[in-house]
């Protein structure tokens, strides 16, 4: 039979809405966020991102405060000790002026009086000023009358705070027998006020934190911030409960992808009944007839599903049905899944792939639904075909075997025998299936209605291997006068696949050897190659050993010399390959 197809009639437009890809599944991104969400906030701070307030040791803060650099009279931003939970750390919150804006400075007198006799605990912080000049009591009429009186608490806090002036207006102190009198300047420091402009005071003040130890350095605080400080304890933080919450969070994560993983991965985590059919749409399959080389009889005997698909109005008006199913029969490598795929490139339609062992899972009822959704996916694209390779694993026959039938195959064998065949019409679906072992399968599978024609896919002659051989050569670089007839005649029983390993197998040899183009040496090559093994060139032989191979082999070329009608001799050798 020649490889000659009827006129092709004009093709019907592609079916709208096919291979597009599917939607996206929102509800498992959105979890996804959610979950990288929680995380980050729970791990991450504002800080680490630069966006929350500057951390600072206790000592810096204490040498700014004295400096009068923090802000003590805003009352949008006081300053705030925030104890922990179980109270044994804490952090000042408070806001400083930075480092580049200066005071405007006044000088006042102030005046100090206090009895000789004081407890030493009592006396005003001398120690914090940078020196004090003594002198006699006659000094004390020069006081000035303004000066500011103060009293030794008032005079001890203006010491911490860094207001006594030093230096050059180092105070004055002056014994007058019973009483001391202490004079000298009082520092004032007169900052910029908050505008309520959010520009303007970002580029004045900044939010610091210092974090302490209750026990080791709380004394400490509380002497510097004065009894005015407020004092509060946290109740708990988003970030602590997150924390406390994200255990919970990666066991639900692990559980999900767990389900996931069972059900296939694609639907949902309780898809089992889904089907695994992976849909090739007609834009995407271009493969056609074309491509399929050596099985000429089995593309004219399909031939007919290309037209119904194309023009079923011109089979419905003579009254005629297209076959429910076609079985193709061959063995393996032969070209059944390359066929299928052909028949659905010239017909325009949608293509599922599907392998009888994707029906058949671990819980009973699941394969059985798994085929009625496939046909249901498949009623919504049609026209369409559906492709089922090794149908032998769903479709071997009921009951056979020792022990009984498996239950689970049986009623996905039986969803699909009701599917193909019942009470509605799939007239726009056909169902292709390939198998190398027809004789196991179930008699209800190979009755009309279901399985009614048989398409065999033999091995191709030496004028398929031929054509089978420059199709694949078309996808490699080919030195040109190779002749393609001489290594078909010498590739007797391969199959379709064998033969596109051959030309693999001479371009990856060409690629070792360094050269440009395969040339009919490499193919030999490969040809020897994929028959029978590598050559043993280094298996050690003696020499008696060599002359009784070569006269054994020296006989059989004689005997193909001298018989009539014979193949020619091509080549003679005693190189051992294989094993």
């Amino acid at each position: 039979m020649s490889d000659r197809m009827p006129p092709n009639p004009p093709r019907p437009p592609k079916f709208p809405g096919s291979g597009k890809p599917e939607s996206p599944n929102w509800g498992v991104w959105v979890m996804v966020l959610l979950i990288v969400g929680v995380l980050a906030f729970g791990f991450f701070t504002p800080e680490s991102f630069g966006l929350g307030p500057r951390k600072e040791s206790l000592e810096s803060f204490e040498a700014q405060y004295k400096a009068g650099r923090v802000v003590l009279n805003d009352p949008k931003a006081p300053v705030e000790v925030v104890l922990s939970e179980n109270g044994s750390e804490g952090v000042i919150h408070a806001l400083v002026y930075k480092k580049d804006l200066q005071p405007k400075v006044e000088m006042k007198p102030f005046v100090l009086s206090y009895s000789a006799s004081l407890p030493d605990r009592d006396k005003p912080l001398l120690n914090e000023l940078s020196g004090y000049r003594i002198v006699e009591g006659s000094w004390v009429d020069n006081i000035p009358k303004e000066a500011q009186k103060l009293s030794v608490n008032e005079f001890n806090r203006m010491a911490l705070e860094g207001r006594i002036a030093g230096g050059n207006e180092a105070p004055i102190l002056a014994d007058t027998g019973n009483e001391n009198v202490l004079s000298g300047q009082l520092v004032t420091r007169i900052w910029p006020a908050a505008t309520g402009d959010a520009a303007v005071d970002k580029q004045r003040f900044e939010r610091v934190e210092v974090p302490f130890t209750l026990e080791f350095q709380g004394d400490r605080v509380k002497e510097l911030l004065g009894p005015d400080t407020k004092f509060k304890r946290e109740s708990g933080s988003w970030g602590g409960i997150l924390l406390n919450l994200l255990p919970i969070v990666l066991i639900l994560v692990i559980l999900f992808f767990m389900f996931r993983a069972q059900s296939g991965g694609a639907r949902g985590a309780m898809s089992f009944g889904k089907s695994r059919a992976r849909l090739i749409s007609p834009e995407k399959n271009k493969v056609t007839f074309k491509d399929v080389a050596g099985i000429s009889e089995a593309k004219e005997e399909v031939w007919e599903l290309v037209e119904f698909l194309r023009n079923p109005e011109k089979f419905r008006e003579l009254g005629a049905t297209i076959p429910r199913g076609v079985l193709m029969v061959g063995s393996p490598g032969t070209g059944k899944t390359l066929l299928a795929r052909a028949i659905a490139g010239e017909s325009n339609a949608s293509f599922y792939s599907i392998s009888g062992s994707d029906f058949v899972e671990m819980f009973v009822g699941v394969g059985a639904s798994r085929v009625r959704d496939m046909f249901e996916q498949a009623k919504r694209t049609a026209p369409s075909l559906i492709f089922i390779d090794e149908i032998d694993a769903v479709g071997r026959q009921r009951g056979y075997g020792m022990g009984g039938g498996n239950d689970e195959r049986e009623q996905t064998l039986n969803a699909l025998l009701v599917e193909m065949d019942g009470f509605e019409n799939n007239a726009n679906v056909i169902v292709i299936a390939a198998t190398n072992r027809a004789d196991i399968l179930d008699p209800a599978l190979l009755r009309p209605g279901r399985f009614d024609r048989q398409v065999v896919v033999n091995l191709p002659d030496v004028r398929g291997r031929e054509q089978i051989l420059q199709v694949h050569a078309k996808k490699v670089k080919m030195a040109p006068g190779v002749s393609f007839k001489r290594i078909a005649r010498g590739t007797a029983g391969f199959s379709g696949a064998q033969l596109a390993n051959l030309i693999n197998e001479a371009a990856l040899l060409a690629a070792r050897k360094g050269v440009k183009e395969i040339t009919e040496a490499e193919l030999e090559e490969a040809r020897d190659k994929v028959n029978w093994g590598r050559e043993r060139r280094s298996l050690a032989i003696n020499e008696r050993g060599r002359r009784i191979t070569a006269v054994h082999e020296a006989g059989h070329a004689i005997c193909l010399l001298k018989t009539p009608h014979s193949e020619p001799l091509h080549r003679v050798t005693i190189v051992p390959r294989g094993g």
